[in-house]
């Protein structure tokens, strides 16, 4: 019996020895490089499963700054610096431009530096893509379907624009033909909605800074589309909230994919999409020698998705980045 109690008894010695020897090791340990310094516990050392890795630094469109946020809250390692496509445009001018640019096509072909040399390459990551709609109430869409020979087009909303409605068959109490879109000397959206006008106007999207500025048509059919809008329509959060709350204005052109920000008012809209037909491409725009992780493309196509926005495919039908940025400088 006592030898019995000896040997447990060297048993338990030997165990607690053992443990302080493996607690030795461990801080041992603690004192390699690759751990946190004690001294600095803000140093957070070799990252382990449950770091996070560097933060992704992406620069987002004002347009797209909800999708932005929604795929760097999934992935938790990015960090999104919203800017209006002109800040990036003059930023990039200036020396700084945008490592990763998640943007709208064609505006990366207008990102170039101070030479006037093109900063990024010729194939962007596409990620989804948003029709240009035409959108009024849906108790006049026949009407003005009617005063455009069957089909609403955006020659003819030129046309009409600033006219009675009461004049093409509308109600007197309609008043005029009002036309919005958002503002595009700040919003890549209201640009690109200019854009698809203009493609409405020359049956086409192969004109250039040329045609807008000699056409002899143009500036009158410009100036009768765009002269009556009201600035105030610019600090709205979306041109429709212009037609369902504001009431000022009652056509509006803007990406198919805004729709869903009419809410409740949206069975009281209709919407076309005049031929030629133009689609708004979210794109992710990357310098050469920078890297665009796979997650975070896939992340922010999921997050377009969620949105609205559609898979992309065919040509967007747009004109040419020169073209688009004339038609905003008017």
């Amino acid at each position: 019996m006592v030898a019995k109690r000896l040997v447990a008894l060297i048993a338990a010695v030997a165990l607690v020895i053992g443990a302080v020897a493996f607690r030795r090791s461990l801080d041992h340990g603690s004192n390699d490089s690759s751990a946190p310094n004690a001294s600095n516990p803000s140093d957070p050392g070799t990252p382990s499963a449950t770091t996070s890795a560097k933060s992704t630094v992406i620069t987002c469109l004002t347009d797209l700054a909800d999708v932005c946020h929604t795929a760097a809250t999934t992935l938790g390692n990015v960090t999104v610096d919203v800017r209006s496509y002109r800040e990036t445009l003059d930023a990039a001018r200036a020396g700084s431009p945008p490592a990763i640019w998640v943007t709208v096509a064609p505006l990366d072909r207008l990102a170039v530096d101070s030479r006037s040399t093109k900063l990024y390459p010729d194939a962007p990551v596409v990620l989804a893509s948003s029709p240009i709609a035409l959108v009024t109430f849906a108790d006049r869409a026949d009407i003005l379907a009617t005063a455009c020979q069957g089909t609403i087009t955006w020659k003819c909303v030129g046309e009409h624009a600033g006219s009675l409605w009461s004049s093409i068959g509308g109600q007197p109490a309609w008043q005029k033909v009002t036309v919005g879109h958002a503002n595009p000397r700040s919003s890549a959206f209201g640009m690109l909605t200019l854009g698809a006008a203009a493609v409405g106007y020359f049956n086409g999207n192969a004109f250039i800074k040329a045609d807008i500025e000699n056409d002899p048509g143009f500036p009158g059919w410009f100036s009768q589309l765009e002269g009556p809008i009201l600035t105030t329509l610019y600090g709205l959060r979306s041109p429709l909230d212009g037609m369902t709350l504001r009431k000022i204005v009652n056509v509006v052109g803007t990406p198919e994919v805004d729709l869903q920000s009419a809410g409740t008012q949206l069975p009281l809209l209709s919407a076309s999409y005049p031929e030629p037909a133009v689609r708004i491409d979210a794109e992710v725009a990357v310098l050469a020698g920078a890297t665009v992780p796979a997650a975070l493309v896939s992340e922010l196509t999921a997050a377009l998705i969620a949105a609205g926005w559609k898979a992309a495919g065919v040509p967007n039908g747009l004109p040419s980045a020169e073209a688009l940025l004339t038609l905003a400088n008017l």
